[in-house]
């Protein structure tokens, strides 16, 4: 399988990648994105992808991420909704909650907080209590 990314979270094909929050770039509120995002700025409020979010090295959120797949470079606080799995990089500090299929961290990469990894999105299904 090829990835369209490299070990950085750089996208190796520029068209895969459709927005870029520069890190001199702030933004407060609800950010929605068709594809995939790089953000080297700042984001408050909640950040909704159908593709990838990738938080590089500049890159400071508070928010809840929603997306397919989630790398981080940078710094996260908030809680990260993936259905194809979170990697947090070796400069990528993540503290919240983590709801997601897979999480991948590498040596130097630092997580706090809680993980559940029953699945998020539409394969997840409820557990369910049986009858006694």
């Amino acid at each position: 399988m090829s990835w369209p990314f490299n070990h950085k979270s750089t996208p190796q094909n520029p068209s895969l990648l459709s927005t870029l929050i520069g890190k001199d770039t702030e933004i407060v509120g609800t950010l929605r994105v068709a594809q995939s995002i790089r953000i080297e700025g700042r984001v408050e409020g909640e950040i909704i992808a159908k593709g990838d979010v990738h938080v590089g090295e500049n890159g400071r959120i508070a928010a809840t991420i929603t997306a397919k797949r989630v790398f981080v470079s940078g710094q996260v606080l908030g809680e990260i909704n993936v259905t194809n799995g979170l990697e947090i990089l070796k400069t990528g500090r993540v503290t919240g909650k983590v709801n997601g299929d897979s999480l991948v961290i590498e040596p130097g990469a630092v997580y706090e907080g809680e993980v559940n990894m029953t699945g998020f999105g539409p394969k997840s299904l409820p557990i369910q209590k049986t009858a006694e």
